[in-house]
């Protein structure tokens, strides 16, 4: 057995570096082909296991990797067996090493696995696409050459050993404080929070925010967790050395405060951390002038992705009925695909179309059970209207003009705290004028979102380095990047 510098194939390569950094980080893909085609280590799919990497050097902003593979096929390639004969090899090409890294060990409760063909297939079962988006972001977020991730299922067998490879723990989340649903929230947080007991180790929370509807709060200012999210999370304060739970928005962290949990901060969604281009606002403000041109020229959109509400029709029938009938005229004078989230979406659509002449056809209902597919095929769309909040993610990782119409608490924290394009529902479930009249209506600061960005970014720097991870270099490069 040798080792294979595929780091030197990026140095010289500037597409097989973007490529590589793309990549989600649970494996390595096979980017330098003639190097990994001859390892004993691929799995079903051609990629590498993370496990398989023996070396993670980092050049300039570019990590780099050493890998595992057999004697035959690499001919040309850089053949060592130590991290000092692999910084020769890259002195000797012209290259500044940094430094070199120790690889870190966490637990994780939410890792997305990649594209595959079983990873779809348990995907397909979850019913919820949303979900895939979040821990999408979220397990990307740390460096992913230098961060060994085990789910905290794993480790749960004994859980007290297992624990003792661990060095911290990344608690990736959702809708863990279920406002309107006691009795599931407690289950749900009674698992975590023995999870964060035994493992005990240094704690970090991201994602994690309220569930609840707006006509379920009165008064913002009031809002407050139940005391078992209380003494969860004071479980988790208790293994911080400063404030680093990353929550949603602003009402979950008044909700945290009022309950005296002040480690609380509002940061959106990790999938704010998708895309690693340099001036996302920059992108999207050029793509969204772009389409308002089309729009005001009266063109018809080639492609306009729309996800539909989470509202029930039976229980919001008139803002259900609102939104659907914008969206049915919408399907009549342009290019339309709907996104299927969620497994009652196409359903509760149909039964609504019942009462309308306006025929969906099956292709233009698509679903995806894996977040690689559903951002390529949003990432050239002409507009994105969703009605949940990861459906604009999805949009916003790839710079698609898109604006979120929020319809809950949930939703309307989210884009606050992250300043994405949004049109209130009291805007949206007016009546329908044209496409021209609504797109005038959303508020946006593409500005503002790009400033909002990097603090974000930088905070979740700090956050990571918490349980001694650090954050992908290509964010630290947004931080670095001109405005």
């Amino acid at each position: 057995m040798y080792f294979a510098l595929c780091s030197a194939c990026l140095i010289s390569n500037p597409s097989l570096r973007s490529s590589f950094r793309s990549q989600s980080p649970t494996f390595l893909p096979s980017i330098c082909d003639q190097i990994l085609s001859q390892s004993r280590s691929l799995n079903e799919d051609g990629q590498l296991y993370e496990g398989h990497v023996n070396l993670c050097l980092q050049v300039g902003s570019t990590v780099g990797v050493v890998v595992r593979v057999s004697d035959g096929g690499l001919k040309g390639q850089v053949l060592t067996s130590d991290a000092i004969s692999v910084t020769s090899a890259l002195l000797r090409a012209g290259a500044v090493v940094k430094k070199i890294v120790d690889r870190v060990t966490i637990a994780t409760h939410a890792m997305y696995l990649p594209k595959s063909r079983k990873n779809d297939e348990v995907r397909h079962n979850d019913g919820n696409l949303g979900n895939f988006l979040w821990m999408y972001g979220a397990t990307r977020m740390a460096n992913p050459f230098t961060t060994l991730m085990y789910h905290d299922d794993v480790l749960t067998g004994d859980i007290e050993e297992n624990a003792a490879s661990v060095s911290g723990y990344l608690l990736a989340s959702a809708n863990a404080f279920m406002l309107d649903k006691y009795e599931k929230s407690i289950e749900y947080i009674s698992i975590v929070r023995q999870r964060v007991v035994q493992l005990d180790v240094p704690t970090v929370i991201i994602g994690i925010g309220i569930q609840a509807e707006f006509k379920d709060v009165e008064d913002v200012s009031k809002i407050a967790l139940f005391d078992f999210h209380a003494d969860f999370l004071n479980e988790v304060v208790a293994r911080q050395r400063s404030p680093s739970i990353a929550v949603r928005g602003d009402f979950t962290e008044t909700a945290c405060k009022n309950v005296h949990v002040n480690n609380c901060i509002s940061m959106g969604c990790p999938s704010l951390t998708i895309s690693h281009d340099l001036n996302l606002g920059r992108i999207m403000k050029t793509r969204w002038d772009a389409t308002m041109e089309k729009i005001q020229k009266g063109e018809r959109l080639q492609k306009l992705i729309i996800t539909l509400p989470a509202l029930q029709p039976a229980e919001n029938p008139e803002k259900y009925d609102s939104l659907v009938s914008m969206f049915l005229h919408l399907y009549q004078n342009h290019e339309v695909y709907f996104i299927e989230q969620m497994g009652y979406d196409r359903s509760n659509f149909v039964n609504y179309k019942k009462r309308s002449t306006k025929i969906v056809k099956p292709e233009d209902w698509k679903r995806f059970d894996n977040v690689e597919d559903w951002i390529d095929f949003v990432s050239d769309a002409d507009l994105i209207v969703s009605t949940r909040i990861h459906g604009g993610m999805a949009g916003i990782a790839t710079g698609t003009p898109t604006f979120v119409i929020p319809t809950d608490f949930r939703i309307m924290e989210l884009v606050n705290a992250m300043a994405i394009p949004y049109l209130s529902m009291e805007k949206a479930t007016l009546p329908f004028e044209s496409l021209s009249k609504t797109v005038s209506l959303v508020e946006k600061d593409f500005d503002l979102f790009e400033r909002n960005r990097r603090i974000k970014i930088y905070e979740y720097v700090r956050i990571l380095g918490e349980i001694g991870v650090e954050i992908d270099p290509a964010l630290l490069e947004v931080l670095n990047a001109p405005l």
